[in-house]
């Protein structure tokens, strides 16, 4: 297998094909060869799709009996400058994991934008919230509940002031 530098021109999304430049080959073409993706084993091309942009530096081969008239991305070439280390990203407009269990474990976790969950939250330790504007739906609480070190549980407890307008004292 030899792999050649090309430069992906556009890319069909729906048909998983990218117009691509190869460097020697296409100077001063305005019609660019059609290349197919190889997918990595565990990515079905049914169900996934990798982000291709106009101007990405790919590798490509001709895998196909050597015919130069099909080429074949490979993967993409890597810049010697301005890499990112340490950091780990995928690009997408969506991205879906489909499994029955997932686990995260971090120190840290920082999600950004509005976050919507449509199942059963559990917290299990602390749950800091630092600005809730809106409760939509009941509350069900197991334990005891506090505002400022006070209990405002079900066990808490009122006396009524006197002004029969049922307005009470603090809780004690």
């Amino acid at each position: 297998m030899a792999l050649y530098p090309a430069v992906v021109e556009s890319y069909d999304g729906q048909r998983r094909r990218a117009r691509i430049a190869i460097p020697g080959m296409t100077d001063g073409s305005n019609v660019y060869p059609e290349a197919e993706l190889m997918y990595p084993l565990g990515d079905s091309h049914n169900d996934t799709e990798i982000e291709i942009e106009a101007g990405d530096k790919v590798w490509i081969d001709f895998s196909v009996e050597g015919d130069w008239r099909y080429p074949i991305i490979m993967g993409y070439r890597q810049p010697e400058t301005g890499n990112l280390v340490g950091i780990r990203r995928w690009r997408q407009k969506r991205i879906e994991l489909i499994a029955d269990h997932v686990l995260i474990d971090c120190k840290t976790m920082e999600v950004t934008g509005d976050v919507t969950i449509k199942g059963l939250l559990s917290v299990l330790k602390t749950l800091t919230v630092a600005l809730l504007t809106q409760l939509l739906s009941g509350l069900a609480v197991t334990g005891t509940m506090t505002n400022n070190d006070k209990d405002v549980g079900s066990t808490h407890k009122h006396n009524e002031n006197g002004d029969g307008g049922g307005t009470t004292d603090e809780p004690f």
